[in-house]
């Protein structure tokens, strides 16, 4: 009797089994960074370099979510689609702690001091309205508002762009330097942006094709 072939494994299954690490995973570089900043190895302005660690990855973490869609799209890779939800909610924690770093290290939650700070500082400004456009993308990420807002789900998520451009121009203001950094977010940035407003008219001629 011939062996019989082994069953083949659903990649959408598999994909939910491991979103199960996505998570704690992405909070590795989080923990990494906090024993620097305890060990002392960030060296001279250690919290200011704490604060550019958590807000990097924060940005970083937010151009991988915003490319999962076209990378979905593109392959036709659908299990990726399970990884979004986790990969946007690590970002929200790492842009949660960089504002906690600011107003905790940098200011001791001494409201007196943080508020003429953001009427002087450019860039607290910009990064803080970043933070604020992913509060509501942050509590409706759930399978019940996905449901609730129907359609209007998407059309509120899309804020993720303009924060990540926001974002992006709160980390130029605050090095004052143009960097390999700063061009990768720039240049994915740009990409992910401009397939998002291409895409509508490429799967209206993709379809029209195929009749």
């Amino acid at each position: 009797m011939a062996d019989a072939k082994p069953k083949r494994r659903n990649p959408m299954q598999v994909a939910k089994r491991a979103k199960l690490v996505v998570l704690p995973l992405a909070m590795v570089p989080m923990a990494i960074a906090l024993l620097r900043y305890l060990g002392d190895q960030f060296g001279g302005n250690a919290i200011e370099a704490f604060t550019l660690d958590t807000g990097n990855w924060g940005i970083r973490l937010l151009l991988v979510t915003l490319a999962i869609t076209p990378l979905r799209e593109l392959t036709g890779w659908n299990w990726l689609i399970t990884y979004r939800r986790p990969m946007g909610l690590a970002a929200f924690y790492y842009l949660c702690v960089h504002l906690l770093v600011y107003l905790y290290l940098d200011f001791n939650f001494e409201f007196q001091w943080i508020i003429p700070d953001l009427s002087q500082s450019i860039y607290v400004v910009v990064g803080f309205a970043s933070f604020l456009m992913l509060i509501p993308l942050a509590l409706t990420s759930t399978n019940g508002w996905i449901r609730a807002l129907g359609k209007r789900w998407r059309v509120l998520h899309r804020l993720m762009y303009p924060a990540v451009i926001l974002g992006v121009v709160h980390y130029l203001l605050q090095i004052k330097e143009i960097s390999f950094q700063l061009w990768f977010y720039i240049i994915a940035g740009g990409v992910l942006l401009a397939y998002r407003l291409a895409a509508p008219a490429l799967k209206r001629s993709g379809s029209r094709a195929a009749k």
